[in-house]
């Protein structure tokens, strides 16, 4: 697992709002983007060029286009179901217990920073909220 530094909601509105957001822009970037640092530095500086929405859309496309690349692959090799039923059961996070007889897949899906592993808490989810719509984009 790769444990990163992540901001919750409080200190990402908090950075925004003193960056220069009003509150509606705020509230947008937490429910698109979430508190991954590097991506919030992009939509910071986006937001200063005006193109914020933009960002946030270029941000989304970039993480949709790398899972359809990875579900291409899967299909290909076979093993789009077992890859399918992992994200499926991971959206709204998942125990690793439950995913036992999937671990691999989990392992790889990890690696690939498609999914978050959290060993203390012994849950699986999808590693940031765009990848999450992703996910759900690509499951349909």
């Amino acid at each position: 697992y790769k444990l990163l530094d992540y901001f919750g909601e409080e200190t990402v509105k908090r950075i925004l709002l003193g960056e220069g957001f009003d509150e509606e822009e705020a509230r947008y970037v937490w429910e698109w983007v979430g508190g991954v640092p590097w991506e919030l530095a992009e939509v910071v500086e986006a937001k200063r060029r005006g193109r914020l929405k933009e960002a946030v859309r270029e941000l989304y496309v970039a993480s949709l286009g790398r899972l359809k690349d990875a579900k291409s692959r899967w299909i290909k090799e076979g093993r789009w179901e077992a890859v399918r039923e992992v994200l499926a059961r991971t959206l709204g996070g998942a125990d690793i217990e439950e995913l036992g007889e999937r671990r691999d897949v989990v392992e790889e899906l990890v690696d690939a920073e498609i999914l978050f592993y959290d060993p203390l808490a012994g849950e699986v989810r999808p590693h940031t909220k765009l990848i999450e719509r992703a996910i759900r984009e690509v499951l349909g």
